[in-house]
């Protein structure tokens, strides 16, 4: 009997994992908490198999399936991607739409310092805070850019849950 070849792609960098990964398995941590030591580490091996899941796109039946030795290392490198401090990333592509940080953010309206300190919080909400933070740029000159006015988008809020996770790192950090 043949093993059974699994393909990972494995983030090496917070730019690797999605931010609605992350709040699938933020969700996740927060539906497994326990005081109990005992089911501690049941519960730490449960969840550094869904960190591979979801992660790394494989489903937890594959997952199961990895050699020890490289589970460990697949581990190590998500683990070690966890530990950058990024800086402020001011642009990013989103599903090819250039998206800029809000340029003069002492500037901003109270309904968007409502609404990023209402959802920046709170990771399931997070995509919410994005939205308002990370916005189209409309306008380019060399290093200054403008971005789309901010209105209230469903839409576009769902579609920030694509963005990746440096970027909504970065700017809680800064904000």
């Amino acid at each position: 009997m043949a093993l059974q070849q699994i393909e990972l792609e494995v983030p090496t960098t917070l730019s690797d994992i999605k931010l609605w990964q992350y709040q699938k398995y933020m969700k996740i941590i927060d539906q497994n908490k326990t005081e109990d030591a005992e089911d501690k580490e049941k519960v730490n091996d449960f969840l550094n198999m869904k960190l591979v899941e979801i992660f790394c796109n494989v489903s937890l039946r594959d997952v199961v399936k990895i050699p020890l030795k490289e589970y460990s290392q697949v581990l190590s490198v998500i683990n070690k991607a966890f530990l950058e401090k990024p800086n402020l990333i001011q642009r990013f592509d989103l599903l090819e739409v250039d998206m800029g940080f809000i340029p003069k953010l002492d500037e901003i309206t109270l309904g968007e310092y409502v609404d990023i300190e209402t959802n920046i919080t709170d990771w399931q909400k997070m995509h919410k805070a994005m939205a308002v933070l990370y916005r189209p740029v409309n306008f380019k000159a060399k290093d200054k850019y403008g971005i789309a006015p901010y209105k209230v988008n469903e839409e576009i809020q769902e579609l920030m849950k694509e963005m990746p996770l440096d970027a909504a790192i970065s700017s809680m950090v800064f904000f």
